[in-house]
C-alpha cells in the first residue's frame, strides 16, 4: 500500500492499549504509572508558556483531546517535599 491513500474511519482510530476481550493486560498499571509520574512532575516543576507573541497551539477533539504546536517551559518549583 506504499503511496495509496487510506481513508481514515472511526474503526480504524489507533487505541493505544486496545479495546475488547483482548485488550492490554498492563493497561491499568501503565495509566496509575502516568498518573503518578504526572502528580510528581507538577509538584517539581512550574509550567507556563514561553515569552512571545500569541499562543501558537490547538487543542482538537477526535476521541482525545489533542494539543498541537504547545509549548511549555518547566522551571523548578523552590522548597516542598519533592526538592533535593
Amino acid at each position: 500500500m506504499c503511496g495509496a491513500s487510506v481513508e481514515v474511519t472511526a474503526d480504524r482510530v489507533f487505541l493505544p492499549f486496545g479495546d475488547g476481550p483482548r485488550s492490554c493486560e498492563g493497561a491499568a498499571p501503565a495509566m496509575a504509572e502516568m498518573t503518578l509520574v504526572t502528580v510528581e512532575t507538577a509538584c517539581r516543576y512550574r509550567f507556563h508558556e514561553p515569552p512571545g507573541p500569541d499562543a501558537g497551539h490547538q487543542v482538537t477533539t477526535d476521541r482525545a483531546l489533542t494539543p498541537s504546536g504547545l509549548r511549555l517551559c518547566a522551571v523548578p518549583r523552590a522548597g516542598g517535599p519533592f526538592t533535593g
